[in-house]
């Protein structure tokens, strides 16, 4: 679906307000191709690729945390298993979050997302991750618990 998002096919049938909304809120995503692993071998820095039917960031690359000879291994061999997804990186916004400690409240600064939990196709409230570094994974120390939404 993010790779649809800014498929410029797609993009024509939306009004100028949606592919702004798109533009400004949805990372830059693309299967992998060979065209696209060229561009972003340059500058690997904006990039991530995903396996597209993973979970708990297995096989998630991120340039800016690898080497240009490590970034352009795992491009190649995202390549060559195929359906991948290569994706603008964008960093996670920094916020205080309170955890228990061995059995101590300890407030620090961690990375978060919000996300929304969808039971039977229907909203059913927000989440939040939160972890130390990218990607904010559960395989990376990130844990996910339920968000509250105050009137």
């Amino acid at each position: 679906i993010l790779a649809l998002l800014h498929d410029r096919r797609f993009l024509s049938g939306l009004a100028r307000s949606d592919r702004k909304m798109i533009a400004r809120h949805v990372p830059e995503s693309h299967i992998l191709s060979q065209e696209s692993a060229e561009r972003a071998v340059s500058s690997k820095n904006n990039w991530v690729i995903k396996p597209l039917d993973a979970y708990g960031s297995r096989g998630v690359a991120i340039g800016r945390m690898l080497t240009a000879r490590a970034w352009k291994a795992e491009l190649k061999l995202a390549l060559k298993a195929g359906r991948y997804l290569l994706q603008e990186f964008t960093a996670a916004p920094r916020s205080a979050v309170l955890r228990l400690v061995n059995g101590r409240p300890k407030l620090s600064s961690e990375m978060t997302s919000v996300g929304f939990f969808l039971y039977d196709g229907k909203l059913a409230g927000p989440y939040v991750r939160s972890g130390p570094r990218h990607p904010l994974s559960i395989s990376y120390g990130a844990v996910t618990r339920p968000g509250f939404v105050c009137e």
